[in-house]
C-alpha cells in the first residue's frame, strides 16, 4: 500500500488516478448487476473474484484515509485553537470545528470515494455468493428431480 498517497493533495489526486481502472471495473460490474447481465455461475465467479480483489486492494486505503482525515482534522483543530489562545482571542469550539473540518475537505472527499467503492465491493461479493448458492441449489434440485 502506498502511504505517500496521503501526504499531500497531489498524492490524493494520484491515488484517484492510479485506482481509476479499479473504480471503473466496480462501476461496470455494478451496471451488469443492475441490468441482470450476470446469469451463469462463471459470470458470478468472475464478479466475485474481481470484487474480492478490489475490496482487498481498496479497504486498506480506505482505512488509511479515515485515519489520516481524523488525525489531520484534530491537528488543525489544536493548531487553530492554540493560535487563537496565543492572540488572546475568544475560543469558540463550533467555529474551530468548522474551520478544522474545512482543512481536511480533500481527505474527506477521498475517504468518501474509497468508502463508497469498498461498500459496493462488499455488497457485490455478498450478492455473488448468494446467487452462486442459489444456482447451485437449483442445479442440484433439477438433477435430483431428473434422477427420480
Amino acid at each position: 500500500m502506498k502511504i505517500d498517497y496521503f501526504e499531500s493533495k497531489e498524492g490524493l489526486t494520484k491515488l484517484l488516478t492510479d485506482y481509476k481502472n479499479v473504480f471503473d471495473m466496480i462501476d461496470d460490474f455494478g451496471q451488469q448487476l443492475i441490468k441482470g447481465i450476470l446469469s451463469t455461475p462463471e459470470d458470478y465467479k468472475t464478479c466475485l473474484d474481481k470484487m474480492t480483489g478490489a475490496y482487498v486492494s481498496l479497504e486498506p486505503l480506505y482505512t488509511m484515509a479515515e485515519s489520516k482525515k481524523l488525525n489531520e482534522e484534530l491537528q488543525a483543530y489544536v493548531s487553530i485553537k492554540r493560535e487563537l489562545e496565543t492572540k488572546g482571542e475568544k475560543v469558540v469550539s463550533a467555529s474551530i470545528e468548522k474551520e478544522s473540518s474545512l482543512a481536511v475537505a480533500d481527505f474527506r472527499r477521498v475517504r468518501a470515494i474509497l468508502e463508497g467503492y469498498v461498500e459496493a465491493c462488499s455488497k457485490a461479493i455478498g450478492t455473488c455468493q448468494t446467487q452462486l448458492k442459489r444456482i447451485e441449489f437449483e442445479l442440484k434440485n433439477r438433477n435430483d428431480n431428473v434422477n427420480h
